[in-house]
């Protein structure tokens, strides 16, 4: 990602959310960059030379930086430097089971608040996924499409949900969600597993259950998605020995 564009992504958010702290407007763009890796593993930063490129106080860049730390998305290599860490065969099996145990249930609370407002939004957001010109898409634009359909999808299903618990554990580990999406879908893409076709499938599978209003189809549309790649077979790690 180039300086200018990271410039531009954080003007933006701050325009979307004028009232944020910076420190939170810098970890979110930041931390977006680095999920869907425009910053690649092993990526350093200096909090004086964010600083200087975004027109904010160090204190501030600072935080954000201590933010995506504890996020498990960076680590502090030196004074005042950060580099980016790249996913490991655990941390994204552990994150996986996680949303396999979260986000079939949340589904399943959201089905009983879905209105004709918010069907109508998951359709929209259906609808543009599927006009797009994936032939003739470069495989890094249709991984950011993706990407942004599986966050709409999610983040619109944790908004439906009225269970506290539920929608907080998932605000929580959100970082580390979008991480999983990203990886998921990009090993998917690789190995050829996955198409913009039968991704398109499973979030139709998704809309039509919250269509029926039955909170179990939805459970078993959402499962299936998420168990559509094995974390088994993808090669950059050995399972643990309890896998």
């Amino acid at each position: 990602m180039k300086h200018d564009e990271l410039l531009y992504a954080f003007k933006k958010e701050q325009d979307r959310n004028p009232f944020a702290f910076l420190y939170n407007t810098i970890a979110t763009v930041l931390g977006s960059a680095i999920v869907t890796e425009q910053y690649a593993p092993g990526s350093t930063f200096k909090d004086g030379d964010l600083a200087k490129l975004l027109d904010v106080s160090r204190t501030s860049v600072s935080r954000a930086l201590s933010i995506l730390v504890e996020y498990g998305l960076l680590t502090h290599t030196g004074k005042n430097e950060y580099a980016v860490i790249a996913p490991d065969y655990k941390s994204i099996r552990d994150i996986m089971t996680f949303r396999s145990a979260l986000e079939p249930p949340m589904g399943y609370e959201a089905t009983k608040n879905a209105t004709q407002a918010d069907l109508a939004e998951l359709w929209q957001m259906l609808q543009q996924f599927q006009r797009i010109p994936w032939e003739t898409m470069p495989t890094e634009s249709f991984l950011i499409a993706a990407f942004r359909l599986d966050t709409g999808f999610l983040d619109k299903i944790c908004n439906m949900c009225s269970n506290p618990y539920l929608c907080g554990a998932y605000k929580a580990n959100l970082n580390q969600i979008h991480r999983s999406i990203y990886f998921i879908n990009h090993y998917a893409c690789s190995a050829n597993i996955d198409t913009p076709a039968s991704l398109a499938r499973h979030f139709s599978s998704i809309y039509y259950a919250f269509k029926s209003e039955n909170g179990r189809m939805v459970m078993e549309a959402i499962f299936s998605y998420l168990r559509r790649v094995d974390i088994r077979k993808i090669p950059f790690a050995e399972p643990d020995k309890d896998s």
